[in-house]
């Protein structure tokens, strides 16, 4: 569990300055909170209704990292949509 919360929480530091510092803090204290894929589902959430754009392999990353936690329907439709060619 520590390694794939560590994943998650690497995640964070990657788009620190490509999203909003608030839709971060908030995937970190779910994280933080024994929810690490509530969070990556949260940011991806908010990635998607402020149209970011984020480099794709973040967008694949927190898609593997929620892929076997969070039921496609509960996450963004398009987030792939979202990514910036690597």
């Amino acid at each position: 569990m520590e390694r794939y919360q560590g994943r998650c929480e690497a995640v964070l530091i990657r788009l620190s300055g490509l999203v909003p510092a608030p839709v971060l803090d908030q995937a970190q204290h779910l994280i933080d909170h024994g929810e690490p894929a509530e969070g990556l589902r949260s940011l991806a959430w908010a990635i998607k209704e402020a149209d970011l754009r984020v480099p794709g392999a973040e967008i694949h990353e927190i898609k593997a990292l929620t892929a076997e936690l969070i039921r496609p329907e509960h996450m963004p439709p398009d987030f792939e949509a979202h990514g910036l060619p690597d």
